[in-house]
C-alpha cells in the first residue's frame, strides 16, 4: 500500500465515523476536511429519527415480508402513474384566449353559425 492509498484509507474512515456519529463533513481545501454537526431543526430532525427508527425494521430484518412491501408498493404507484399518463389528453383551442368583443371572434362567431 503506497502513501497516497494510505491517505485515502484514513479518509475514508474519518467520513465513516463521522457518519455514524450524524455529522456532516465541510471541505476545507483538497486535503483538509472538517466536521460539523449536521442542522438538527424542524421537520428535517423528526424525518431523519423516524427514518432511523424504521428503516432498519422494514429492510434489515430477515423475513421477506418487509421488503416484498415496499416492493410492490413502488411498483404499485409506477402502474398507477403509467395508466395516469396513457389517460391524459392535450386540447388546444386558440379560440378561447380571444376577447369576446374582437373583430376575429365576432367573425368567427358568425362564419360557425353558416
Amino acid at each position: 500500500m503506497n502513501k497516497n492509498e494510505k491517505l485515502q484509507a484514513k479518509k475514508s474512515n474519518f467520513k465513516e465515523s463521522r457518519c455514524e456519529k450524524g455529522e456532516e463533513e465541510e471541505r476545507v481545501g483538497d486535503d483538509a476536511v472538517a466536521a460539523t454537526p449536521a442542522p438538527e431543526r424542524g421537520c428535517h430532525a423528526v424525518l431523519r429519527c423516524l427514518f432511523r427508527r424504521y428503516s432498519s425494521l422494514l429492510l434489515l430484518t430477515r423475513s421477506p415480508f418487509p421488503r416484498l412491501l415496499v416492493l410492490s408498493a413502488t411498483v404499485a404507484l409506477a402502474a398507477a402513474s403509467a395508466v395516469g399518463f396513457a389517460m391524459l389528453k392535450q386540447e388546444f383551442d386558440p379560440l378561447l384566449f380571444l376577447p369576446t368583443d374582437s373583430y376575429l371572434a365576432l367573425f368567427v362567431s358568425a362564419r360557425k353559425r353558416c
